[in-house]
């Protein structure tokens, strides 16, 4: 997605006092404590939340009140649960491989303590 995004010649609105950096991964990740809104040469109109609210990476004070937390992880289910359970964002039942699978085992899947 980032790759199509780049590739449309986005000209982005940054308010510089709502921005801040986080390191993660290797990498430096600008920030913004509001949207920051971009269109793009063919008129393509975007808006990339602000981090706080929707993070990736583990953030200043203020982020346990985020809305969605979506934690950079490499792209294999066990590092994946690992980076979910490190985030605390992990609530399955220790036992939840041995559960059969269907749309009315969700409900069974959830950790109950």
């Amino acid at each position: 997605m980032n790759r199509l995004i780049a590739a449309r010649s986005m000209r982005w609105q940054i308010e510089p006092a709502d921005v801040y950096h986080l390191e993660g991964g290797g990498r430096r990740f600008l920030c913004s404590k509001t949207a920051i809104r971009g269109v793009g040469a063919d008129g393509l109109r975007l808006s990339v939340l602000p981090h706080h609210l929707f993070p990736r990476v583990p953030g200043p004070a203020g982020s346990e009140a985020a809305f969605v937390t979506h934690p950079l992880s490499a792209k294999d289910p066990a590092a994946k649960l690992r980076s979910f359970e490190q985030a605390g964002c992990l609530w399955l039942r220790e036992d939840w491989k041995s559960i059969p699978f269907d749309i009315q085992s969700l409900s069974r899947l959830r950790r109950t303590a």
